[in-house]
């Protein structure tokens, strides 16, 4: 089958990012899904999320990538960036990344994006393409770095 390119995939490309395309059998919104849906190609450790946030009082959006497994602590994001957050609403998801909750690309956002460096201690590091379905297959592709 051949399919259309991603648009994440011009960027990593430009940027000389090796990167992997891994097909789901359907689309996946959580990190049990995507093991569920990668037919034993993806192991927990590997995937990492992009959780959309809002600031309370100034509406500014942040993004966080973190390992799959890991919760946010509020209390140490609100401390750095210096206001109280909130989880986005599926409206502010889109309008700050393009697609819904679930399949958010950590690099195709219009909002600044903040790393958990436990994120990065294993490697391949497995993230959303903001794919969710090319007709007429429905599935998701992530991106598998190493």
């Amino acid at each position: 089958m051949k399919f259309n390119k991603l648009p994440v995939e011009a960027l990593l490309k430009s940027k000389g990012l090796k990167y992997d395309l891994i097909n789901l059998s359907r689309a996946a919104y959580t990190v049990d899904d995507v093991i569920k849906y990668s037919n034993g190609g993806v192991i927990s450790e590997e995937i990492c999320k992009t959780i959309i946030l809002k600031g309370k009082k100034s509406k500014k959006g942040y993004a966080m990538l973190l390992r799959g497994g890991d919760k946010l602590d509020f209390t140490k994001i609100s401390a750095a960036l210096g206001e109280k957050l909130t989880i986005a609403s599926p409206d502010e998801v889109k309008e700050s990344a393009g697609i819904v909750p679930g399949a958010v690309c950590p690099f195709l956002l219009n909002v600044p994006l903040f790393v958990d460096k436990t994120s990065c201690e294993n490697f391949p590091i497995l993230t959303s393409s903001a794919a969710i379905s090319f007709p007429p297959w429905a599935f998701t592709i992530s991106m598998n770095f190493w």
